[in-house]
């Protein structure tokens, strides 16, 4: 974690570990009744998806399609071993010092059922509702194909989203 937590990176120029990217200003698309302005979605090369909704959510999977880091509200959850984590920074003397919170597992069912329906919306979006004007880059043949091909791989995900072992991209 780092020790100063800066705004997100401009994701479609430099956030490099994601091999295909596309930025998306989508119409309709409203998490915790707030309107999503922005939409970056990113695979990385071991197949992983990412789905930056604003500045928050941000929901990174694995490449078997299983949840591997949730940002949330200003919070870091991380799978391990098939559940959330939650990471809480502090610092004492200087220091930095991470504690790690499980939730309940009824919190954690609550959570996935509501970021699952999220992703159902984000697959309706792109599959059924898409104009390709929502683009923001400058490639929109390649950008459409990777819009087509992120929709096709959520929803090929599982109805409540499945937390992986470890907050791991290669796991």
């Amino acid at each position: 974690m780092a020790i100063q937590q800066h705004q997100r990176e401009n994701l479609v120029s430099e956030a490099t570990a994601y091999r295909r990217r596309a930025l998306i200003c989508p119409q309709g698309l409203n998490f915790r009744g707030i309107e999503i302005r922005e939409l970056f979605i990113g695979q990385r090369q071991s197949g992983g998806w990412s789905l930056y909704l604003d500045e928050t959510p941000v929901l990174q999977f694995n490449a078997r399609r299983a949840l591997r880091r949730l940002h949330l509200q200003g919070q870091l959850y991380v799978a391990e071993s098939g559940r959330l984590i939650l990471l809480v920074r502090g610092s004492q003397g200087g220091r930095i010092q991470v504690s790690r919170l499980p939730m309940e597992e009824s919190q954690e069912r609550l959570l996935l059922a509501e970021l699952s329906a999220l992703v159902s919306s984000i697959v309706n979006l792109l599959s059924n509702n898409f104009d390709s004007n929502w683009l923001q880059n400058r490639c929109p043949q390649e950008d459409s194909k990777i819009v087509a091909d992120c929709a096709n791989w959520l929803n090929r995900s599982h109805e409540i989203l499945v937390v992986a072992e470890s907050p791991s991209a290669m796991a």
